[in-house]
């Protein structure tokens, strides 16, 4: 396969004289006249062998990536809302005649490892590493780094994972391109590899599971949701994308989610993606919140997947006796300094105006140079965060399952969330902190508390109410309440 240039816009008719010489020279190749070229208007080009593009037409429905940056909206469906497992480009493959390959899927980035500077003991020296060191003492979190590199690596495997998905769940589809397995340290430092600037693991994400959504042969599971109600019917379709050497005869998938499991038998042709089967499981009434795993595996091989699914009680708390709900900085500041223990759920609407809004995924390529792009083409900037970090053993969150880092039970709550500004620390003890990018370095909360004298104050910059059609979203402010009741506190004074 033979692409004469990386996002070419102009000399279509050149292009495309230059490919009828290649192809009377060598036949036995498969050309075309770029890899995303024109993209701004973007449409396949008579004479090609296939099409890689980041869209098959202007608008969503063309997307063949699941992540965009600012500059180039509509965002792509990993960086939206909603959704589950049921997204594909079955859309986009409409839009072209041509096999259709998704140009630079991913881009997710990291937040830097600064122990990699140790690495580089030869001529190149990484000033850019230090610089954003530097930034990070600068603004009081340099203990964090590890931190921050690790719960935003965690995320960007989960959104590099759904990205590769939706490709393989489409029917019909040429393939994908990630932009890198490395990183790339040119155009501002764009940490989006699973692998650094030396090919080295970064620790993300085992190999093995890597392999479970990304290889010639994928189990995969169509849902509509990663959050559930106890009792409710959790109903899933189960598939094959099977791109190996030959049909798979007498296959069996066997399946297990709780304390359910069972087998599904079926046959699949190489280059294909097959349904076969489909499960049903009424979740069981758990007493508490819990994290089950839904485990697949194909004929008792090392083909295995697996998917996270969050099931949480009916009933929760709306009110907790002798903790007040207010709804602004201001109230809780007021009831703080009156000795009351206080929940202050915010909104978008009533935080502080410098906020950063939620967003899921982490931010794309690298924040300065599309911040630039978007600043100059007036379009709206980029969150720029890189996800969450979590205080997962904090007692506030006792009745909410969660890792250290942000996964499918935050992401919903993100979209009806800010990241607020809390530059100037005075006395709060973060939970749940947005991690921000290497050019602002703001000391972000989500969820945080403060105590003056016997006052006991947590804030969710998350809207609680607003969301409260979620299931977690009942179960977060349930386990706040829960916690503010109990008054322990983990500061330190």
């Amino acid at each position: 396969m033979f692409p004469i240039a990386n996002e070419p816009t102009n000399g279509r008719e050149e292009r495309r004289a230059i490919i009828r010489q290649l192809r009377a020279y060598d036949p036995r190749r498969l050309y075309a006249q770029g890899s995303n070229n024109d993209f701004t208007n973007p449409r396949e080009t008579a004479g090609d062998d296939f099409w890689c593009t980041f869209r098959s037409c202007k608008s969503g429905e063309g997307n063949v990536r699941g992540s965009y940056s600012h500059a180039d909206l509509p965002l792509g469906a990993v960086q939206l809302p909603g959704g589950g497992t049921m997204r594909d480009f079955s859309a986009a493959i409409k839009h072209s005649s041509l096999p259709l390959i998704g140009h630079e899927t991913g881009q997710y980035q990291a937040y830097p490892n600064y122990r990699e500077i140790e690495k580089f003991t030869g001529v190149l020296k990484p000033v850019n590493l230090e610089i954003f060191r530097t930034r990070l003492k600068q603004a009081g979190m340099l203990h964090q780094a590890d931190d921050f590199f690790r719960a935003s690596g965690a995320l960007m495997a989960i959104n590099y994972r759904e990205d590769i998905e939706e490709a393989l769940r489409s029917r019909g589809f040429a393939g994908f391109q990630l932009l890198d397995l490395q990183d790339f340290p040119g155009q501002g430092t764009a940490l989006v590899g699973i692998l650094d600037a030396f090919l080295d693991d970064k620790g993300f994400i085992p190999a093995e599971t890597w392999r479970g959504f990304c290889s010639p042969t994928v189990l995969l599971s169509r849902f509509p949701a990663y959050t559930w109600t106890c009792g409710e019917k959790f109903k899933a379709k189960i598939q094959i994308a099977h791109y190996g050497e030959r049909d798979i005869r007498d296959g069996k998938a066997d399946w297990k989610l709780g304390e359910r499991s069972g087998s599904l038998t079926f046959s699949a042709k190489a280059g294909d993606v097959t349904d076969i089967g489909e499960i049903e499981v009424t979740l069981p009434e758990y007493a508490e919140a819990r994290k089950l795993t839904l485990e697949l595996s194909l004929n008792s091989t090392e083909i295995r997947n697996s998917y996270p699914l969050w099931v949480y009680p009916g009933k929760s708390l709306e009110t907790a006796d002798d903790v007040v709900v207010v709804r602004s900085i201001e109230e809780a500041e007021e009831m703080l300094c009156k000795g009351r223990k206080t929940l202050c759920v915010l909104s978008r609407e009533t935080a502080p105006k410098n906020s950063v809004p939620g967003f899921f995924t982490t931010d794309f390529w690298n924040y300065q140079m599309f911040k630039h792009v978007c600043t100059s083409i007036k379009k709206p900037v980029a969150p720029g965060t890189l996800g969450l970090l979590i205080d997962e053993n904090h007692p506030a969150l006792e009745k909410f399952p969660t890792s250290f880092h942000s996964d499918y039970q935050w992401r919903e709550l993100m979209f009806h969330a800010v990241n607020v500004v809390l530059d100037k620390p005075d006395g709060e003890k973060i939970i749940v902190q947005g991690i921000d990018n290497v050019t602002r370095n703001h000391r972000l909360g989500v969820i945080w508390e403060k105590r003056r004298g016997k006052g006991h104050l947590v804030v969710s910059a998350i809207d609680l109410d607003g969301a409260a059609k979620l299931p977690e979203a009942r179960r977060l402010k349930h386990s706040l309440l829960k916690y503010l009741q109990k008054g322990k506190s983990l500061l330190i004074h």
